[in-house]
């Protein structure tokens, strides 16, 4: 990550200072956020809510009031629900094309690399190949036994192998018009997450600061069991906006919302992240149509679908 000389007392810089009341401690969110943009090779940032990006500066007043200064002073953008980094990329491009490069195996070679091997410009007028008998006459030495090709090399190397591809139509992938069994597609196989080494307590206090902020618990604590749960999640690939979005999604489900036998509300973080299967459903929820923006029988089957899947996080948590 690059950081100018001048950029404590850069315009952009002292515009921010000023815009949060003098805060001489406004370069330091900046560059919290830039660390962020290294730690996930992106200046871009998908559904990354105002108290997410108050989290990761580390800001301790108001998050839309925070969010509206960066905007207006010209470090970041927000579009809908995605917000860029402005000249992350255009100061970083020598880190951004080391990624590019790594990812491709190293390096590219260099322009105008020649190779040493040279092919003939013209085929020779004349052949040399093995006899097919003993001449008739012989010039110097003789030979007692016919002269023969060496097979050492294709006994080394064996018979050639023929590769077929072949074409299979819809038909053979299953069953064949005569019924038979065909050939059998193998099963596609599912996306991994990619996991990861380290998780930034950075990215774990995002995460906890929008569900106190969106759940209503501002006396909650970030104690060791919410901390793994949330750090474990995180190493397992899902990123800070998707975990957010599990927490908007817990507030569909009913029976996590206190209608239940007990008529207790289970909305804690540390369900939430218990396992990826609890953060997987939450998602859905959270990306399921909401029951009054539907017609009378659509809200009824919502409804029971999220009650059913109320049920699978409940036994599975």
């Amino acid at each position: 990550m690059i950081v100018a000389p001048d950029f404590v007392d850069h315009w952009k810089t002292r515009t921010l200072v000023g815009l949060l009341g003098d805060d001489e401690v406004a370069p330091v969110y900046v560059i919290r956020l830039w660390a962020h943009c290294q730690q996930r090779r992106t200046s871009v940032f998908e559904s990354l809510p105002t108290p997410a990006l108050r989290a990761i500066c580390r800001f301790p007043g108001n998050a839309e009031s925070f969010e509206s200064a960066m905007v207006e002073s010209g470090f970041i953008s927000r579009d809908g629900q995605s917000i860029r980094v402005n000249g992350w990329d255009e100061y970083n491009a020598a880190l951004i094309a080391n990624w590019s490069n790594g990812q491709k195996g190293g390096r590219p070679r260099k322009c105008g690399h020649q190779s040493t091997q040279t092919e003939p410009e013209t085929n020779p007028k004349e052949t040399l190949g093995f006899p097919e008998q003993n001449p008739t006459e012989t010039q110097g030495v003789t030979h007692d036994e016919p002269i023969r090709e060496d097979k050492s090399r294709e006994d080394k190397i064996g018979p050639q192998q023929t590769y077929v591809e072949l074409a299979l139509d819809d038909a053979s992938l299953g069953e064949n018009r005569n019924g038979e069994q065909g050939v059998q597609q193998p099963p596609a196989e599912k996306p991994k997450r990619t996991r990861k080494a380290t998780t930034s307590i950075e990215d774990v206090e995002a995460v906890f600061d929008y569900w106190k902020a969106k759940r209503e618990h501002p006396r909650a604590k970030l104690d060791a069991k919410r901390e793994k749960n949330i750090r474990a999640r995180l190493a397992d690939g899902y990123m800070v906006a998707e975990l957010c979005q599990a927490v908007d999604g817990i507030a569909k489900s009913a029976f996590h919302m206190g209608e239940n036998d007990q008529q207790t509300v289970y909305d804690d973080v540390e369900l939430i992240c218990r396992n990826a299967g609890n953060v997987d459903k939450f998602i859905r929820l959270a990306d399921a149509p909401s029951p009054s923006s539907l017609s009378k029988a659509g809200a009824k089957t919502a409804a029971a679908a999220q009650r059913w899947l109320a049920r699978q996080v409940s036994g599975n948590g």
